[in-house]
């Protein structure tokens, strides 16, 4: 898989420790890291390639979330810093940018929201680039080089004022290194991994309490992990519409103590205490539900992900992944997700509302329901899907993921996204899936809308499923 940025840092030990050394570029005044005389001996040059705007990725893949559209560069500028670049344009027309701090690394920064307006973002220019920190938060640096139309590389040179950070990259970094680096590089807050899907960012403290975990397992298990999301995506190659993305997917720890874990725009976020679920292999391959889930609302499409589903249809990737590390363990079975969905399936239909659709709140501020049995348990809703799965293998969501980027039909609301995703699910399945959606007790908003989407399927004119409501593990 291409990407943006040649590393070419931190590749050899030589001495005490010598990051990897190429010939001064003429007219660049030599490498001054704003780090104390360690020994080191600091190539700062990047070779950059303009890479898929994440807004265009996230329109072929049909996702709600962008993915990570910059590239870590393994330094760091200290609050109210200035740092010094010098900027060559190689092939094509186009620049990239600096930004300045992870998005979700610190509360107190400001850059929790999404937009590139939340963080500081520099259009570089050629030649020479000075850039001051102008809102005294400082951070690790990354470069954002993208475009709907991406045709151009540049190479990028540090000059002053940044300092280098623990900077692991899989294949590359030896752990002797990365020992090294923990121990002489401890003037900075954090550090960063990459591999070749992801982007970690964790605080120094965590990354030394972890320091003996086999850091290039750990990130290729965090490779796995997206790998395995990405084949129940459909995201085999077969067509331009079915490629992986380039993209990488940040993953950082993040400091507010009114969260746990969360995706969104660009990034997952993890607190503090979560870390070892990305930083060891314990932690990603056994105990690793927190990021298969983030991960996995990286890869839900917006077309079927109506508003009961944020933390249900997520967990199709979560199982997907479960399914191949651990295939000992099912959380639908831990979880008795199963027996809540017998109960639900046994009773009338005309009480059920899989929704569970509200008419406003009692005097207490409590939801009332329109249906008298809504099923609200996330679980127990996932069990609809993964009878889906267990009734049609393991191409149906594939194919079915596959069907909504070829056709990307437009949305207005929830019953649209209700309507078609049950028709997609009878074309995948090549069944007429009305009595397993109406047992399950699946409805639009309104009457005439649910009577509109069962029509759809009636006119597909497709064999009748057998019963699989019975389906479980």
């Amino acid at each position: 898989m291409n990407r943006s940025v040649k590393y070419i840092l931190y590749s050899t030990i030589l001495g005490t420790l010598l990051l990897s050394a190429c010939g001064k570029e003429k007219g660049i005044e030599p490498n001054k890291p704003d780090t104390p005389s360690l020994g080191f001996k600091i190539d700062s040059v990047l070779t950059v390639t303009e890479m898929p705007a994440a807004e265009m990725e996230r329109i072929r893949l049909g996702v709600q979330f962008p993915h990570t559209d910059f590239e870590p560069t393994g330094f760091y500028l200290p609050p109210n810093g200035t740092v010094k670049l010098n900027v060559k344009q190689v092939t094509g027309t186009n620049l990239p940018k600096l930004m300045i701090g992870t998005y979700s690394r610190y509360l107190a920064s400001g850059i929790y929201g999404g937009g590139s307006s939340d963080i500081p973002e520099v259009q570089l220019k050629e030649g020479e680039n000075i850039i001051s920190d102008t809102k005294g938060n400082g951070g690790l640096l990354y470069i954002r080089y993208s475009s709907f139309a991406p045709n151009s590389t540049a190479k990028v040179s540090f000059i002053s004022g940044f300092k280098p950070v623990p900077f692991y990259v899989k294949g590359k970094t030896t752990h002797a290194e990365w020992l090294k680096m923990l121990s002489t590089l401890n003037n900075v807050p954090d550090v960063q991994l990459v591999g070749g899907s992801v982007i970690v960012v964790s605080s120094l403290a965590k990354a030394i309490e972890y320091k003996n975990e086999d850091q290039d397992a750990v990130l290729t298990k965090l490779d796995q992990m997206r790998q395995l999301e990405n084949a129940i995506s459909g995201l085999d190659g077969s067509s331009p519409e079915n490629e992986p993305s380039p993209l990488r997917i940040l993953m950082t720890q993040h400091d507010d103590p009114n969260a746990f874990m969360y995706a969104f725009l660009y990034r997952t976020a993890f607190a503090a205490a979560e870390m070892d679920k990305i930083l060891t292999v314990k932690g990603v391959g056994t105990d690793g539900w927190g990021p298969w889930h983030e991960i996995g609302h990286l890869h839900q499409q917006h077309a079927w992900r109506w508003s009961a589903l944020g933390e249900v249809t997520v967990n199709i990737y979560s199982l997907a992944v479960q399914r191949s590390f651990t295939p000992g363990e099912n959380r639908l079975v831990a979880e008795k997700s199963w027996n809540l969905a017998a109960t639900y399936l046994a009773l009338p239909e005309a009480d059920k509302d899989f929704n569970a659709y509200t008419n406003g709140k009692d005097a207490l501020g409590n939801d009332i329901y329109v249906a008298k049995s809504p099923l609200k348990d996330v679980f127990a809703r996932l069990c609809m899907f993964e009878q889906l799965r267990k009734a049609y293998g393991d191409k149906f969501y594939p194919d079915l993921h596959k069907w909504f980027r070829k056709y990307k039909v437009g949305m207005r609301d929830d019953d649209d996204r209700i309507k078609y995703f049950m028709m997609a699910a009878c074309k995948v399945s090549g069944k007429d899936l009305t009595d397993f959606f109406k047992k399950w007790g699946l409805k639009c908003s309104t009457p005439s809308r649910t009577d509109d989407a069962y029509r759809v399927i009636t006119e597909l004119y497709l064999p009748k499923a057998d019963d699989i409501t019975t389906l479980r593990d």
